[in-house]
């Protein structure tokens, strides 16, 4: 039998609560400013 695993992008704002009770995995979104990426949640822009 195949293992299932819920996925998604930063974005859709749940809480860790909920990340952490069912194993979400999430993936920063990249965001680009000034000719600069960085990765939301993880890099400090401001």
């Amino acid at each position: 039998m195949d293992k299932i695993k819920i996925i998604t992008d930063s974005t859709c704002d749940l809480n860790s609560e909920v990340i952490d009770k069912y194993n979400i995995e999430v993936f920063p979104l990249l965001v680009n400013i000034e000719n600069e990426t960085y990765m939301d949640g993880v890099d400090k822009v401001f």
